[in-house]
């Protein structure tokens, strides 16, 4: 004869489980990354009305690579720029042209907060 043990009764079954403590599932981090700055499109100036004799020169440079450079600069921030040859093989960099000279010396100062380009006022020459 062999003794059988009887099932656990349904309510000993949930008395057991009662003393395990209950636990949820933790969460499981999920690696964020945050989205792309934009990049911020270049700062445009507003130009006063075309044309006049008064330039800003931001510079000269023997060569006119470093002459191209600078204008490029200049460009991205929305300037229009010349360069001039000069006497002695050096390439200026003029910006502008601005109707007065007031108008010329605001662009320079502007140059010099914005670019640190501390340039002087040119006149064009009469043609």
């Amino acid at each position: 004869n062999a003794v059988t043990t009887p099932p656990p009764k349904p309510e000993a079954r949930r008395a057991k489980t009662a003393e395990q403590p209950q636990t949820s599932p933790r969460p499981v981090p999920v690696a964020t990354r945050a989205a792309p700055a934009k990049p911020k499109p270049p700062v445009r100036h507003a130009l006063p009305p075309s044309g006049g004799d008064y330039f800003v020169q931001a510079g000269a440079f023997r060569d006119r690579a470093h002459a191209d450079k600078l204008a490029a600069r200049i460009n991205r921030l929305g300037w229009s720029t010349r360069i001039v040859p000069k006497q002695g093989h050096l390439y200026a960099v003029w910006v502008g042209p601005r109707a007065t000279r007031n108008l010329a010396r605001t662009l320079q100062e502007t140059l010099q907060q914005r670019m640190n380009l501390k340039g002087f006022i040119v006149k064009k020459p009469a043609s």
